[in-house]
């Protein structure tokens, strides 16, 4: 929060000292003695554009992303493929289904007052692109199947629109000084981490056995910026912005 008309921007609204009253707004322009970083502040959405309203400790730093949200049909089916790939019985740390999400842009910890400013990029983009759709297809690994990491599930459809979004996404980000990607981005939706080494052979043919699916078609018709929370029981994600894709 920068200067005092970020302070007129958000005036409190505080109980009243006096008896039979309810509530009182205080204009904080000259209240310097307050520390308002620290006060939660909710932030409007851009004009045009329908989101969640943001409220955040101004002061508080957050772990983020952008990605677009799976339709329940879509992940049950995934959910199918996962489990039949877990049941061989190689030791991965598994996504839970419900946070599978195509990922577009790990953004890290930022301070929640740059949100507003994520929101915004979001925005830019979002008017130069239509819906895409999509479908979930096939099974891979990065970054190969001698030494894998991860192992996804592919996307099949429109694919060029969503690489030239996630490009433009990329590069209007780039502006507000995120560091754009150095490698070419390659949609997937992840089920597995790998940290230990697996029997190459056997994971290959699991991969053979599970991967010749491809889920019914969705309309990827929002990008949104997601909050993560990593707990002892897996990462819990919250919805901080929505943005409707409308080119």
């Amino acid at each position: 929060m920068r200067g005092a008309a970020a302070v007129r921007a958000f005036p409190l609204t505080l109980p009243s000292t006096r008896r039979g009253e309810g509530t009182s707004v205080f204009s904080l322009s000259g209240a310097s003695a307050l520390n308002l970083t620290a006060l939660p502040v909710c932030i409007p959405p851009p004009r045009g554009n329908k989101r969640n309203v943001l409220c955040v400790n101004m002061s508080e730093t957050i772990r983020t992303f952008i990605a677009i949200e799976l339709p329940e049909a879509v992940l049950s089916h995934i959910e199918k493929v996962q489990k039949g790939i877990k049941s061989c019985g190689f030791k991965a740390s598994w996504v839970q289904t419900k946070g599978i999400h195509l990922t577009l842009k790990f953004l890290g910890n930022i301070a929640a007052s740059d949100a507003e400013k994520v929101g915004e990029a979001m925005s830019e983009t979002a008017k130069a692109h239509r819906p895409i759709s999509l479908s979930a297809k096939g099974i891979g690994v990065f970054p190969g199947i001698k030494k894998p990491r991860v192992i996804w599930v592919g996307l099949s459809g429109d694919t060029h629109p969503l690489i030239q979004m996630q490009k433009n996404l990329d590069e209007n980000l780039q502006c507000l000084g995120f560091p754009k990607e150095d490698r070419p981005f390659k949609g997937h939706l992840t089920l597995a981490r790998i940290k230990e080494s697996i029997d190459a052979a056997k994971l290959l043919e699991a991969m053979n056995k599970f991967g010749s699916f491809e889920s019914e078609k969705f309309t990827a018709d929002k990008i949104i910026l997601f909050k993560s929370e990593l707990k002892p029981s897996g990462a819990v994600y919250t919805k901080l912005i929505n943005v409707n894709l409308k080119g």
